[in-house]
């Protein structure tokens, strides 16, 4: 890769990053950019004869800046990640905390449902008991309904005899000796 490709690649990413980390980038303008990269070596002959240190300076210039791009980029890439991963780092904290209400809250209602089906299975037996009680109390009516209907019956046999008796005495109405129940 050129140091072009490098220094656009920077470009974006801190293009990107830099509102995010609150700074402000700066950059050649494309004519300092195109001005630098159209200036023309100097002829070999003018050119002034190389010394150690222009010479060893320029590779090593070139290199270092490139060295400098490469690692300001893997930075600003780790940067991202890094990022990227603390948002996923703090979504699974949270799927992770959530799942252990859901926990306490799945066995809460795992013990309100038990204390539910025992008190269903009370009112159960309550409900049953009180069908008995009013069977009970059904039978009860149904027998009282038959002493009534027997009492009538004994009744209504004694004003017949009655009557029969008091036919037979001479119409008086009254049998001697005895009393009317009723």
């Amino acid at each position: 890769m050129t140091a072009v490709c490098y220094y656009r690649t920077i470009r974006f990413v801190t293009s990107r990053l830099a509102p995010l980390l609150g700074i402000r980038p700066r950059f050649p303008s494309a004519s300092q950019r195109t001005r630098a990269q159209a200036m023309p070596s100097p002829p070999a002959s003018h050119a002034a004869p190389p010394t150690t240190t222009v010479a060893t300076a320029d590779p090593t210039t070139s290199t270092q800046r490139t060295a400098e791009a490469r690692a300001a980029f893997l930075a600003s890439l780790q940067s991202v990640g890094s990022q990227g991963d603390a948002e996923l780092q703090a979504r699974a904290q949270d799927i992770h905390t959530s799942a252990a209400a859901l926990a306490r809250q799945d066995a809460d209602v795992a013990k309100q449902t038990d204390g539910l089906a025992q008190q269903t299975a009370q009112y159960q037996q309550m409900a049953d008991e009180s069908r008995g009680k009013l069977k009970e109390i059904g039978d009860v009516q149904n027998w009282a309904e038959m002493i009534e209907r027997d009492l009538l019956v004994l009744e209504e046999t004694m004003r017949i005899v009655d009557e029969d008796a008091a036919q037979g005495a001479g119409g008086s109405g009254k049998v001697k000796g005895r009393r009317r129940w009723f």
